[in-house]
């Protein structure tokens, strides 16, 4: 919906009554970090893309972050986040947006703002209803621009009484600005002569002045004076100050004025008070060659708009998200580097606090050799030669039919792995990347070691001088589990 800047002060457009039946709904969603965040669309007028919502949390809140863009912003946003779809405000099926828990109007407009919710009480599946109301504004006419339209005049006399001169007396002569020094570039009032002039596109009230009132004086020539009135409906006037003779650029004077208390005004009126007894006879009063705006004619276009999701059961458009909280990140919060051919490992360089949770993601391949050829492989659960190169790859020493492990499956399916402590753990099914995880749990109240076993698996009896032909390591990242 598209208004002047005059009627900025209309009502929204009134929201249709479906969901647009090129758009399917989404499903639940999956919470996100706030670095990767959910982000559905923001809709206006039920189709129109304006910007986005992104919705992620942490361990204690919930954040719900509005941007527009393409030259739309907010005037005001209102959300409201619950447990279950009941729990947002609503009359018969229809959301409420002025009743919603978190309100702000944005002046002057934005084009971004976020909300923070405490998570406590919204369960593990919180609904959540964003609203907006935005607005995009162009530039229709750059400022400065002239009066339209003579809506009335009552022109005066001269100062003997007699009309003024045919050649003063149009009353469009003082609409648009005319440089030249001839008597058809402006309107004489006549003394107590008055003229009330509008404009298509409204004056707008912006920073600094708003009207300017020009004059033609051109030369040295007692005080003339006119009213100036400001009006949005025609009818009822705001004074804005009195113009006068006295500022000259030229031949013309010029008087700026603000429009005050009014947002904006689409008529001007302009009444002579000139003293006549500070004049010759021939005095015409106040000579008027143009009013003009000193602001930017601007269209507003303004929408309500709705976080993307699923319809409200009510016969409006609205729509709101379902979303699923996410338990938080794990943090790494140490890194530990295993050399292959040390028996004791190495331990963490932190104590594992009891009250919290960890795991271990561990990642790389080492070599092993004892004098044999080809030599093997390993990373942190399996196996393989060389010449294998992981096709096939083997749980320890098991499943080796060829060359010298061949008769070796006595050391069994631990051989070669990372222990934890001494223990041997189920680092997971084979990956090729060679990266395998393991939950701990609680911490034990002290630092953590893991080496490289080399020896007997099954019975986890370790070969401390097996270890000298041993090369490479195995990197270990310890991650705090929130």
């Amino acid at each position: 919906m598209k208004k002047f800047v005059s009627l900025l002060i209309a009502t929204l457009l009134v929201m249709a009554l479906v969901v647009p039946a090129a758009i399917s709904a989404p499903a639940t969603v999956s919470a996100h970090t706030e670095s990767d965040p959910f982000v559905t669309t923001l809709y206006a007028g039920q189709n129109t893309d304006v910007g986005t919502v992104s919705v992620w949390n942490d361990t204690v809140n919930l954040y719900v972050k509005y941007d527009t863009t393409g030259g739309w912003e907010m005037t005001e946003t209102h959300l409201a986040v619950a447990a279950t779809l009941g729990g947002i405000p609503q009359a018969k099926g229809n959301p409420i947006p002025g009743q919603f828990a978190y309100s702000t109007i944005h002046d002057p407009a934005v084009t971004e703002f976020s909300y923070t919710i405490p998570l406590t009480g919204l369960g593990t599946n919180p609904v959540i209803a964003a609203h907006a109301k935005v607005q995009k504004t162009t530039v229709n006419n750059p400022a400065p621009y002239y009066a339209s339209t003579v809506v009335d005049y009552l022109q005066g006399k001269k100062k003997d009484g007699t009309p003024v001169r045919t050649e003063r007396s149009t009353p469009a002569q003082g609409l648009v600005y005319e440089e030249a020094p001839t008597e058809s570039s402006f309107f004489s009032l006549g003394f107590g002569g008055w003229i009330i002039v509008s404009f298509d596109c409204p004056i707008r009230n912006g920073d600094g002045n708003d009207v300017k009132i020009i004059e033609d004086t051109w030369s040295t020539y007692p005080l003339e004076k006119a009213e100036i009135y400001a009006s949005q409906d025609g009818v009822s006037w705001t004074f804005l100050g009195v113009a006068d003779n006295t500022n000259s650029l030229g031949i013309h004077t010029i008087s700026e004025f603000d429009l005050g208390a009014l947002q904006w005004a689409k008529y001007i009126k302009v009444v002579d008070t000139t003293d006549p007894t500070i004049h010759d006879n021939a005095a015409d009063g106040f000579d008027l060659n143009a009013v003009v705006s000193l602001q930017n004619c601007l269209e507003i276009e303004t929408e309500t708009a709705w976080g993307y999701g699923q319809p409200f059961p009510g016969k409006n458009w609205a729509t709101y998200i379902n979303y699923t909280v996410q338990p938080p990140e794990p943090v790494l919060v140490d890194t530990v580097t295993v050399p292959a051919n040390s028996p004791s490992g190495a331990d963490s360089n932190i104590v594992l606090d009891t009250t919290k949770n960890y795991k271990f993601v561990v990642t790389g391949s080492y070599w092993r050799n004892s004098g044999h050829s080809p030599n093997q492989l390993c990373d942190a659960e399996y196996t393989t030669y060389e010449t294998e190169n992981w096709v096939p790859y083997h749980d320890g020493c098991l499943g080796y039919t060829s060359d010298w492990l061949a008769g070796y499956t006595v050391l069994g399916a631990n051989f070669g792995d990372l222990q934890v402590n001494g223990n041997f753990v189920d680092w997971g099914s084979f990956n090729s990347s060679h990266i395998y995880t393991y939950t701990l749990g609680a911490g034990t109240g002290s630092k953590i070691n893991f080496r490289v076993f080399d020896g007997y698996g099954d019975t986890n009896l370790q070969m401390t001088g097996w270890y000298g032909d041993n090369s490479g390591s195995l990197t270990v990242e310890i991650y705090w589990v929130p």
